[in-house]
């Protein structure tokens, strides 16, 4: 590892260091605690919108959480505009994430990963939006996606583009959120339930039809013949 890396990467471990020293973590937790939302939000004004991104972008950043700001956003912008502001939220941190993984490890993960398996590298290169989608799609765990997608050769904008998968997710927890603080949980009606169960549904067709209607975005085609001298 030459010095340059390193020097990256102590200017990351630093720069985190510090966020997680100046930032108060179990503060921004409380922010987007729904209860103390809906206060925030029976007060009205334009302020609250862009406190709500800040608080839920930093909490990304630094977390990887993306169910506590999806919920926040539900609770204090209705089931409509929240999982928009929420998605808009977590992708600025995630994308602030994303960057800094990046700006330290990722050559020498892109030189290990061309050395040991250039099978994968190359795969993942072709297909990293697809795969990129269909992770966001399914909310897999938001860390581990940057994480994987910063050690590619993946751009950024790339990176952004997928974000907009999350939105069928996102709609299902605003609608459930919604549905459990306005009758709470026991007595949600029992047409909420099966239109919950609809908005599945249509969000699963919706990624199959989208997947037929851009083939690019499958990330479950063939794999490439393995060529002789790769790793297994």
């Amino acid at each position: 590892m030459s010095r340059a890396q390193i020097t990256r990467i102590l200017v990351l471990a630093a720069a985190v260091g510090s966020l997680f020293l100046f930032v108060p973590l179990d503060a921004l937790r409380e922010f987007l605690d729904p209860e103390a939302l809906r206060a925030r939000g029976d007060a009205g004004g334009i302020g609250i919108v862009f406190a709500y991104l800040g608080a839920a972008a930093l909490i990304t950043a630094m977390t990887g959480q993306q169910a506590l700001p999806m919920i926040g956003a539900a609770t204090l912008f209705g089931a409509w505009l929240g999982p928009v502001l929420g998605v808009l939220a977590v992708a600025i941190g995630a994308t602030v994430q994303f960057l800094g993984i990046r700006f330290a490890f990722r050559e020498p993960a892109q030189a290990f990963l061309e050395r040991r398996a250039p099978a994968l590298a190359s795969n993942l290169e072709s297909r990293g939006l697809a795969v990129l989608v269909l992770l966001r799609f399914i909310w897999f765990p938001m860390g581990l996606t940057n994480m994987g997608a910063a050690l590619t050769s993946m751009g950024t904008g790339r990176f952004v583009l997928a974000f907009p998968a999350m939105l069928p997710q996102a709609l299902v927890w605003a609608f459930a959120t919604d549905a459990i603080v306005t009758y709470g949980v026991a007595n949600v009606p029992p047409g909420r339930w099966a239109a919950l169960g609809g908005m599945i549904l249509a969000a699963v067709a919706g990624y199959f039809w989208a997947v037929r209607r851009w083939p690019e975005l499958s990330a479950l085609r063939g794999t490439p013949a393995r060529e002789d001298g790769e790793l297994k």
